[in-house]
């Protein structure tokens, strides 16, 4: 790791985020990878900071990450105010070809689990193209239903005698997160919340131009492509996040006792996502277990997806949208 490696923190409304270039993100990535470390790396974007400080449970998801990258240009601009003067937006979508682009480079094998078999079929070839020394390990689609636990077992095992070192997962947020640190010190690679990065690389979904990009418009790009399925996530997320940046900038503070305080108090804590409060619930009891106990209970993945469709729920009768 180079000139580049240095990587500062600060906290966005409560989240904290890691500020540094995308260089040093990779670096950091590959490093753990060469060596063969089990690690969770976040990208968090102004629906992740939100859902963070709506929720402690989510935040505690964030807060247990290895890496966070500013996945947003707001979150960015918060690191800037911060003291982080250069730090850029870093994409999840970028990262991830950044990282297969050091992968193939550097002789290390990468998986794909997440989206559907046809999304994957069409990302494999589109990465074999671009890097021709990459080497593909696997790639899996989860069942659209619930996995039960053994299922979610054999694709745990799959991954983790793949040889993979790189494991990108665009299973969406929450589930993505959560899944990730269920498995982790079960998979013996770097594994990064891909999200809609999938869709992108094999072309399925045409992302913003690179203007647009630049200029913290992704987001505009996106809802005018699904405005039916975006367009509420959008209005309740960015119109939060403006609020409590504003009213941070004015030094108000919020009610409450937590790093992750809620300004508007129970109201809404009553809207937030008891889905996920029941996963991190689950982890943060089973943080304190023994390994092969953690393990047993991270791996239930039909109780993973129900509490995502209690998650979905409640989300939508709040206004939001889950990815």
């Amino acid at each position: 790791m180079g000139r580049a490696s240095r990587i500062g923190s600060a906290a966005v409304l409560g989240t904290r985020v890691d500020a540094a270039s995308a260089e040093a993100y990779a670096d950091r990535m590959l490093t753990w990878a060469h060596r063969g470390e089990s690690r969770c790396v976040c990208a968090c974007n102004v629906h992740t900071v939100v859902s963070a400080r709506l929720s402690r449970d989510f935040a505690w998801l964030i807060d247990h990450a290895d890496l966070r990258v500013p996945d947003g240009a707001p979150i960015a601009w918060h690191l800037r105010r911060d003291g982080f003067s250069q730090q850029q937006r870093v994409s999840g979508p970028d990262l991830m070809w950044q990282c297969c682009a050091r992968a193939a480079d550097e002789g290390l094998p990468v998986f794909l689990y997440g989206s559907s078999d046809a999304t994957l079929e069409q990302l494999a070839a589109r990465l074999r193209r671009a890097f021709p020394a990459l080497r593909i390990a696997g790639s899996l689609a989860p069942p659209f239903r619930p996995p039960n636990s053994q299922e979610d077992a054999r694709v745990v095992r799959a991954i983790a005698n793949s040889g993979a070192r790189l494991v990108f997962v665009g299973l969406g947020c929450p589930k993505q997160e959560a899944w990730m640190l269920y498995h982790r010190d079960s998979i013996p690679a770097v594994m990064l919340g891909a999200g809609a990065a999938f869709d992108f690389h094999a072309g399925t979904v045409q992302r913003a131009p690179l203007w647009m990009q630049r200029a913290g418009l992704e987001w505009l790009h996106r809802l005018c492509q699904q405005p039916g399925r975006l367009w509420q996530r959008y209005l309740v997320t960015n119109t939060l996040f403006l609020a409590w940046t504003l009213a941070e900038l004015l030094g108000l503070r919020a009610r409450g006792g937590t790093s992750h305080e809620n300004p508007a108090g129970h109201t809404l804590r009553r809207v937030g996502n008891p889905a996920l409060a029941a996963v991190a619930g689950t982890l943060s009891q089973a943080a304190a277990r023994p390994q092969r106990r953690a393990h047993a209970a991270a791996t239930d993945g039909a109780a993973l997806e129900r509490a995502e469709r209690r998650w979905r729920r409640t989300d939508r009768r709040a206004g939001g949208r889950v990815q």
